[in-house]
């Protein structure tokens, strides 16, 4: 699906809000929410384009689970720049809160930090530190790029990573796999370019199982290409060419089983600028003429042992580099 994405400017004290916004203007709702957490979340629910399709996604602007409701760690309102996120997995809308979640605390990150939940060793950044975002929203999914002032980032912190963010929370673009869970809907995930997950190098977490397979909880997995000549290694990159590939999730024991789609990856041809901001991009001509997109570099991560020496990008190997339609 060729969607073209929606450009955006904040500064960074208002990026949560941004991105919130994000959600409730593609048809999401806010959930009144009467659960402990309450007064430190945002929860945010869809059924999807089906309306069968279950999703719930509690968001926290504090810098730490061991943060909530403190002000000075309030990503909002001070230097604290990233937050938090549970994805819930069912909602008792009588009483108004979860009953239960899938994985555990996870990292939303706006920058690239370490993938500590606790708020020991957070990013702090000026609450007016310019920013710019791409965005894309449907009731099925959000994906969310954001890009810091690399000059006034420099200035205030020499030597942070610098690349965009990506997020991508909802159901990818095609699925292939009956899923066991009721109402069925096939694995909603969360990628992202700085993530806590640490079971293994390049993960995204994926909230539901295969109908075949006998576990029903989150676990982590990692993207792949179809392999075909020239593959994203290859990229065409003698002659100058480069090539898009879409992103899939293939399973040991289940195959190939979805089709991430609204990113695409390349492998750069050594012309162009592939930091989100030098005006660079890649034209591609089609029979409805030519689509413009903006390519970006997504595999700046931590690797220590706090993620237990495992790579916390998403996109890794060959899909290190990735592009988005803006026109």
């Amino acid at each position: 699906m060729s969607i073209i994405y929606k450009r955006e400017t904040c500064l960074r004290k208002d990026l949560f809000d941004s991105f919130i916004k994000m959600f409730v203007e593609a048809g999401w709702e806010v959930l009144e929410d009467n659960g402990t957490e309450k007064d430190y979340r945002i929860v945010i629910h869809s059924k999807g384009s089906n309306g069968r399709s279950p999703m719930y996604l509690a968001f926290y602007p504090y810098s730490g689970q061991d943060a909530l409701g403190k002000p000075s760690y309030d990503i909002r309102k001070n230097n604290s720049t990233d937050g938090l996120f549970k994805w819930i997995r069912e909602w008792d809308y009588e009483n108004k809160k979860e009953i239960s979640i899938y994985g555990n605390w996870n990292r939303l990150n706006f920058f690239y930090r370490s993938p500590k939940l606790t708020y020991g060793g957070e990013l702090t950044l000026s609450q007016d530190l310019e920013m710019e975002y791409y965005c894309y929203a449907d009731l099925d999914r959000v994906v969310f790029i954001a890009i810091p002032n690399e000059t006034i980032l420099k200035q205030q912190k020499p030597g942070q990573a610098v690349q965009p963010i990506v997020h991508f929370f909802g159901i990818p673009e095609e699925t292939y796999v009956e899923e066991k869970n009721e109402p069925s809907y096939s694995c909603a995930i969360h990628a992202s370019s700085s993530t806590s997950y640490i079971g293994m190098d390049y993960a995204f977490l994926t909230c539901n199982t295969p109908k075949r397979l006998l576990d029903n909880f989150a676990y982590q997995n990692s993207f792949t290409y179809l392999t075909c000549y020239p593959a994203p290694a290859e990229g065409g990159s003698n002659n100058g060419t480069i090539m898009l590939w879409d992103l899939y999730i293939a399973e040991e024991n289940v195959g190939l089983r979805a089709k991430l789609g609204f990113l695409q990856c390349f492998k750069p041809n050594g012309k162009i600028i592939t930091d989100g901001r030098s005006g660079d991009t890649i034209e591609i001509e089609t029979e409805n003429g030519i689509e413009v997109y903006l390519p970006f570099w997504a595999n700046y991560f931590s690797y220590s042992s706090e993620s237990n020496y495992k790579t916390t990008s998403s996109f890794g190997r060959d899909i290190t580099y990735l592009a988005i339609r803006i026109r």
